[in-house]
């Protein structure tokens, strides 16, 4: 995952409320070869502005973007002047902000900016370094939380985009 960031980009600055129902721990409900499947056809369409004979290089590069969480650990911290949001990834050290806000991160090894934005249906989380930005989006939905990743980078002819779906642990 180096060098990419995940990011919230949301209206900065405005205390809103987050969603509770997202809190709590979560497991990956959509099958490997699906979440596979939709990457695959996301680094095909990156490629496709490429010539043929740098697929395998680009490929390579951009094959580290596809990390994803098996499972999740959501937190939502209400408050009067605005809610608060934790998220920890498969165990990792967790990262928390406030809503409309952002700080300097370090991610495995690499540095971030880290932005939290959101409303009553979704919390955003970007994290944006010197290859891009990585923005999570976080929606609650019936019976589970659904996942929306999205990877842009200027060296990209398009965002790498896709969904997965996750359970109650």
């Amino acid at each position: 995952m180096t060098g990419w960031i995940f990011a919230v980009l949301l209206s900065a600055g405005e205390a809103r409320a987050l969603p509770a129902g997202i809190a709590g721990d979560w497991i990956v409900s959509t099958p490997e070869a699906q979440i596979r499947a939709q990457q695959e056809a996301a680094m095909q369409r990156a490629l496709a502005s490429l010539p043929s004979m740098l697929h395998g290089i680009a490929g390579t590069l951009i094959r580290p973007a596809f990390f994803y969480c098996a499972a999740y650990r959501l937190t939502v911290d209400k408050a009067v002047d605005g809610d608060a949001f934790t998220t920890s990834c498969d165990g990792r050290p967790p990262l928390a902000l406030a809503v409309g806000g952002s700080r300097s991160v370090t991610y495995d090894g690499q540095p971030f900016t880290a932005a939290l934005s959101g409303g009553d249906s979704e919390v955003l989380l970007s994290l944006s370094g010197s290859n891009g930005t990585r923005t999570t989006r976080y929606l609650p939905v019936a019976g589970g939380l659904r996942v929306e990743v999205s990877v842009e980078s200027p060296r990209l002819a398009e965002a790498l985009r896709w969904v997965i779906d996750y359970r109650r642990a």
